[in-house]
């Protein structure tokens, strides 16, 4: 009688023919920190992305706050729609440039899950309240949750990923070499990620600062990643707004990707790392914009930071949300047995605010104002 077919040899067999020799290999993982049995029908990497989907801290990415709170609008982005958008241009470019992309695609799909709610002012109040007690980063944050948080198994706390995964979350910051001086370089799937992730939002704020109106569509017409698109026979009359602004933002994504995908296959060409071990080693990244398209890119966002991110409406908004953070986090510091049991039960180990910045980061826009309402508002039911 003839074994049974493993199916996750057969699929690691594919990565050796389709990867490059610089792409991180499942059969060569180092494995977990608590050891399981391989599945037939995975790879290590499918796992981990498999884990990140099911969790609750990733469900809870559709009500988070990317630029515009959920309550706005019901088409503007919330971290989950970015989240999906960052993990179809990682899977792109990783079959282009012959990656992994289960692995690219683990972590586009992790790498927000530790925001608190409301966007960026929810981390940076966070980190304020925290300074004293070891700070608040959503990166390490999201560390954090699937090493210690998610509680999906019996045998141990977190989701048990693979010891890449954890590595690349933390690499994701743009502060890891101050904070791991000693640490070895990240894969090119990580330093990919980074890049797809500031693709997205770069091409998409912008979309939605247009539907808002606190972006003018002549303004974004005169940047330079712009250039020639009134000329272009397929560009909408004026008269269709709303064509003209996705058409506006697929020329950003398209012309970001193309410029990209050239320049990093030319680098690879000419001078391709040779394995995982010479990766872990690069200083110097091969996945590159080209000048031109670098110095484009730099002046669009930094439009979007003066226009869009510092604009009163968006500020307003902000300055809201910082406040029912900042309240909630003072109540509970002042009344810390009102804490969820779970949370509660580690103030001893981990401390007051740790505890109570573990739960608040967890919540998502809606839970926090709902949260706000019954503890502050007098005649609202507490049950």
């Amino acid at each position: 009688m003839e074994p049974p077919l493993n199916l996750r040899e057969e699929l690691e067999k594919l990565e050796e023919v389709n990867l490059g020799p610089y792409a991180i290999r499942s059969r060569l993982s180092e494995g977990r920190w608590h050891d399981e049995a391989s599945h037939e029908a995975r790879t290590e990497f499918q796992r981990d992305r498999d884990r990140i989907v099911y969790s609750n801290a990733f469900r809870r990415l559709e009500y988070k706050t990317q630029v515009f709170p959920n309550h706005e609008g019901d088409h503007y982005r919330t971290r989950l729609t970015h989240t999906i958008e960052v993990a179809n241009l990682t899977r792109t470019m990783c079959r282009n440039l012959h990656l992994n992309e289960d692995f690219a695609e683990c972590l586009a799909l992790v790498h927000d899950i530790g925001h608190p709610p409301f966007g960026h002012i929810g981390e940076t109040i966070l980190h304020q309240l925290m300074s004293e007690h070891g700070g608040f980063e959503h990166n390490d944050q999201t560390h954090r949750i699937v090493s210690f948080l998610e509680n999906s198994y019996t045998a141990y706390d977190g989701l048990n990923l693979t010891k890449e995964s954890l590595e690349a979350i933390l690499q994701h910051t743009r502060n890891y070499r101050q904070r791991y001086p000693d640490s070895r370089q990240p894969l090119l799937e990580t330093r990919l990620v980074s890049i797809t992730d500031e693709m997205a939002y770069d091409a998409h704020d912008l979309q939605d600062g247009l539907k808002s109106g606190i972006l003018m569509e002549g303004e974004v017409l005169e940047l330079s990643i712009m250039k020639n698109l009134l000329q272009r026979p397929d560009f909408p009359p004026a008269k269709d707004t709303r064509l003209r602004r996705r058409y506006l933002v697929r020329n950003v994504l398209n012309t970001m990707v193309l410029d990209f995908l050239q320049s990093s296959r030319e680098n690879l060409e000419k001078n391709p790392p040779a394995s995982v071990e010479e990766v872990y080693g690069l200083t110097q990244s091969p996945l590159t914009f080209s000048p031109a398209m670098e110095s484009a890119k730099e002046e669009l966002e930094t439009f979007l930071r003066e226009k869009l991110y510092r604009h009163p409406k968006v500020m307003k908004m902000m300055n809201k949300s910082s406040y029912f953070i900042e309240r909630t986090f003072e109540h509970f510091r002042s009344f810390p047995m009102e804490l969820p049991l779970h949370f509660r039960g580690r103030i001893e180990s981990e401390g007051e605010e740790r505890c109570i910045a573990d739960y608040i980061a967890g919540m998502t826009d809606r839970f926090l104002q709902e949260e706000y309402t019954r503890l502050f508002m007098p005649f609202q039911k507490i049950l």
